[in-house]
């Protein structure tokens, strides 16, 4: 039904690119097609019983053929986006940790000062290197949701079929338990929060409160007298806060790979729409004149 839903949108666009809706003819054929490929799509899907719903239809493909050439084709312009982006990234962290360097040395050694200001003024042209460089990653990204939102309701359904089966939905939110543990990690093994603790030891409405705290996540730290008065191992708290805090970097690359993986998943689940938009792209490729 796909392939003939998309047949009939082709042979309109042929033979009424130049004309107005109520110069169209649609035979009876085309009609049935062009409903029952509609209806069979998700709720929400405008119907198309009228040769005005015919004529936004052949616009909907002008505006996606439009992106395409825009884009120039999937997925090599984000590839190079993105690469571009990776770059300016690499070229920014290093020019901070230069000048990070530079500014110990600074102190001490006046004629750096001089390298110091030179060094901070490609860094804010790097950062706008990098701005760039992330804009048109999201613009290609918009423009490529967009033509998605183009494809043929029943491909859609077929995606999102196909991300269930992958278990896209369960990677997203393993990732997102993931990223609140770290968050929560990062704050307990902060510095600032670490030293708070021990302003808690002495006000008796949040002595429980830290107790039950230090149970939970570190009890090795907790030491009970003979006398059965508790007391707070600070020596083992701060090295089980710094074991928490050594742990945060491979949390943080699981996290990295769980979200490359969630793409790498939403990409194989979009294979039918890349199928079809690299159809389209072959079409307007054969209309574009040859240099």
């Amino acid at each position: 039904m796909a392939v003939a839903f998309e047949a009939v949108v082709d042979a309109l666009e042929s033979r009424h690119a130049l004309l107005t809706p109520a110069e169209f003819h649609v035979s009876p054929e085309e009609w049935a097609i062009l409903q029952t490929g509609v209806a069979s799509g998700r709720s929400g899907q405008p119907r198309i019983e009228s040769k005005h719903d015919v004529a936004r239809l052949l616009q909907a493909r002008r505006n996606c053929n439009r992106m395409l050439e825009e884009i120039g084709g999937w997925p090599e312009p984000l590839q190079a986006a993105q690469q571009k982006l990776e770059e300016a990234e690499k070229t920014l962290n290093e020019t901070r940790a230069t000048i990070e360097d530079l500014s110990v040395e600074a102190e001490n050694e006046p004629a750096l000062e001089s390298q110091l200001r030179a060094i901070t003024s490609r860094l804010a042209g790097l950062r706008e290197r990098h701005s760039k460089a992330n804009s048109d990653v999201i613009r290609i990204k918009r423009l490529y949701d967009c033509l998605c939102k183009s494809a043929p309701p029943i491909l859609r359904e077929v995606v999102e079929r196909r991300a269930t089966d992958l278990g896209v939905d369960a990677s997203r939110r393993a990732a997102e338990h993931l990223a609140r543990e770290i968050a929560d990690e990062k704050r307990m093994s902060d510095q600032s929060n670490s030293q708070s603790l021990w302003s808690w030891l002495s006000p008796h409405t949040r002595y429980r409160i830290v107790w039950q705290a230090v149970k939970n996540l570190c009890p090795e730290a907790l030491e009970v007298s003979s006398e059965g008065k508790k007391s707070l191992n600070r020596k083992r708290w701060s090295e089980f806060l710094e074991s928490m805090r050594e742990a945060i970097p491979a949390k943080e690359k699981k996290l990295a790979e769980l979200h490359q993986e969630i793409e790498q998943l939403v990409e194989e689940s979009r294979e039918p729409i890349h199928a079809w938009i690299n159809a389209r792209q072959l079409e307007v490729s054969m209309l574009l004149p040859s240099d």
